[in-house]
């Protein structure tokens, strides 16, 4: 999935910051959850992630949840592109 620019826009003070780019982690509480994936050696804290819907505001979540945000976002990913792959097979 490409970036929104919403999300871009949202992100945008880190990425001009930092060495960045911006990660689709897959769906969460419908809504398409991305990550800021910092591409230097820096300690800055917990991993900010945009929650994107389209015609809504882009919510950043940052702390501890938004570990929790990843991983349930990831495991919806990767159940979708299993299933996929089983339908697939059983064409």
């Amino acid at each position: 999935m490409r970036t929104p620019q919403a999300v871009k826009d949202e992100a945008k003070e880190m990425t001009d910051e930092y060495k960045s780019r911006i990660v689709h982690l897959g769906p969460y509480n419908g809504y398409e959850a991305f990550v800021l994936e910092i591409l230097e050696d820096v300690e800055i804290g917990f991993p900010e992630v945009y929650l994107y819907k389209e015609g809504e505001p882009v919510f950043t979540v940052c702390g501890p949840e938004s570990f929790e945000v990843m991983d349930a976002a990831t495991k919806a990913t990767r159940a979708r592109r299993k299933a996929a792959r089983e339908a697939k097979l059983n064409k």
